[in-house]
């Protein structure tokens, strides 16, 4: 594949970060600004391995020269027939995709101010809860550019804006965020990290007495503060109350709860009292 210069520089942390996305079936992968599609080539070859994977491309392709080596590349890779290719203004792009169908989204084409924040505003509700939002060039620290043309004011606000939906996984040169929950409330509830024993729990919560949290991955005693438990109280409360727990839908404060606990992936209030009826 021919590239005239390498403008990817962060395949150690996409790496650690998408380990959990790899070879996915059906993964979907968003990326504004592709240029030559190094980095598109990247997420072939890494991430989307699984044949059902594929990419939509968006950039305005200024030079016949760039669209042309970008199209080779993805021939040459044999992923040709995988990536949607949109030609023209990501602005005007995104407007035409479906909500919520993306599971990785990399935004880097224009760095102006205003079109990084429309960008990121209109990409975050093609994300699907659970997936991973990536910021170019964030840090303008080593440049001297004034701060309206470049992404970090912009990425600073949006975060800021949309801190009840997201947690912030990197900040650095890139900044990269994942989507915990939507406006709507839905957020990531199943998984195997969290455990509740409800027989042991339920008297203590009535009695007001401390509540032991326990990651079952590391089977380490976690420390929560008053208002964090009235929070669990309260979930534990619906869970005795709803017979199809596994589907309890979570309020941004409940995920951002549990995100300051350090429980940010994926939640299963599981228990182990039968005679309660909730197994």
């Amino acid at each position: 594949m021919k590239f005239s210069s390498k403008l990817f520089y962060g395949e150690s942390t996409w790496e650690r970060i998408l380990a959990p996305f790899k070879g996915r079936e059906a993964l979907k992968y968003l990326e504004v600004g592709v240029y030559e599609g190094y980095s598109l080539v990247w997420m072939f070859q890494n991430i989307l391995t699984h044949p059902t994977s594929s990419a939509v491309a968006i950039d305005l392709f200024t030079n016949p020269h760039q669209i042309e080596t970008f199209t080779d590349n993805c021939k040459e890779l044999g992923v040709h027939d995988r990536v949607e290719v949109i030609e023209g203004l990501s602005r005007f792009a995104l407007r035409d995709l479906k909500v919520e169908t993306f599971d990785i989204i990399y935004l880097d084409g224009s760095h102006a101010s205003k079109d990084v924040l429309i960008d990121a505003i209109m990409a975050w509700d093609l994300l699907k809860v659970g997936g991973i939002l990536i910021f170019d060039d964030y840090d303008s620290s080593r440049i001297d550019t004034p701060e309206e043309v470049f992404p970090q004011i912009s990425v600073d606000y949006f975060c800021r804006q949309f801190r009840d939906e997201l947690k912030v996984l990197v900040r650095g040169y890139q900044v990269i965020v994942q989507k915990m929950t939507t406006a709507k409330g839905e957020s990531l509830v199943l998984g195997n990290r969290i455990v509740f024993n409800l027989e042991k729990i339920m008297p203590g919560v009535e009695q007001g007495q401390n509540l032991e949290f326990h990651d079952r991955a590391t089977s380490r005693q976690v420390e929560a503060t008053v208002s964090q438990k009235k929070i669990i109280f309260g979930i534990i409360a619906r869970l005795t109350k709803e017979s199809d727990f596994e589907t309890l839908r979570l309020s941004s404060a409940e995920v951002r709860t549990l995100q300051e606990l350090g429980w940010e992936r994926s939640y299963d209030f599981t228990h182990e009292a039968d005679m309660l009826g909730l197994a």
